[in-house]
């Protein structure tokens, strides 16, 4: 499965009902100082598959967003 968003591209793979997968962060060249986050483990997305089979929760929000202007605005809006 693919999911294209504000955070990146993350292509998801195939994996038994009711695991969650982690798949890191993009790394980005730009504006590498505003991302607080200091291991490479808090920089990961996530998402689980519900005990049927389906993608059922996620979470992108440890990844950097991929446009400097949307990363400089989330930190105004902070």
């Amino acid at each position: 499965d693919r999911v294209s968003n504000n955070k990146g591209e993350f292509r998801w793979p195939r994996t038994l009902a009711g695991l969650t997968v982690y798949l890191p962060c993009h790394r980005l060249a730009s504006g590498a100082g505003l991302y607080s986050a200091s291991s490479v483990e808090d920089r990961r997305a996530w998402r689980r598959c519900d005990p049927a089979g389906f993608w059922a929760e996620e979470d992108y929000s440890r990844c950097q967003y991929q446009k400097d202007v949307t990363r400089v605005l989330h930190i105004i809006n902070q």
